[in-house]
């Protein structure tokens, strides 16, 4: 094995952030699945 380092892609010079991902919630009894899902867009600041 090389220690070359691998050139890697720089996206925020582009503008282009990764926002995929998973986040597991442990919804409590009263909120709706789409009330849980409505308040984690508004806190990270994203859409579909």
């Amino acid at each position: 094995m090389s220690d070359t380092p691998r050139p890697t892609a720089d996206l925020s010079d582009l503008g282009i952030l990764d926002r995929s991902g998973l986040v597991i919630v442990d919804k409590p009894s009263g909120l709706t699945s789409h009330d849980v899902v409505g308040r984690c867009r508004r806190l990270f600041g994203t859409r579909r």
